[in-house]
């Protein structure tokens, strides 16, 4: 997913529809796709979705995982003047701070590589380091 949102952010893009595709053990090819009414561009909006895919793929078929790949369509260009909310009422995927936080992101990663910066929850119990 992050590499879909630093694709979707550096062409100044946001995407409406997020497809899971899902390839089972046996070949079995599925997938599942939704539609937003705004477009997102944020990786914590592109795991929301994705992962609320793959749960219901799953559900509908718990097997082995071959493949697995996030997709995005129905792109839109991101709006130069676009008005923010005065306030935020929790209802939307992503908030102007999530755009901020991608963006910064994307930034350390420019200049150290992808390996500078990854969520906390990936690393394993024995990478965790805790000072003081």
């Amino acid at each position: 997913c992050c590499s879909v949102g630093r694709q979707l952010r550096a062409k100044e893009l946001r995407a409406r529809t997020v497809t899971v595709k899902l390839r089972d053990f046996d070949f079995t090819t599925r997938q599942a796709s939704t539609t937003q009414p705004e477009g997102i561009e944020t990786d914590h909006a592109l795991y929301a979705l994705a992962g609320g895919l793959l749960r219901q793929l799953r559900a509908r078929r718990p097997a082995g995982v071959r493949l697995l790949g996030v997709g995005v369509s129905t792109l839109v260009r991101q709006a130069v003047g676009r008005q923010l909310p005065l306030f935020e009422d929790g209802t939307s995927l992503e908030t102007e701070r999530d755009r901020t936080l991608s963006r910064a992101v994307d930034r350390v990663r420019d200049r150290f590589g992808h390996e500078a910066l990854s969520p906390g929850s990936v690393l394993g119990s024995r990478d965790r380091r805790i000072d003081g």
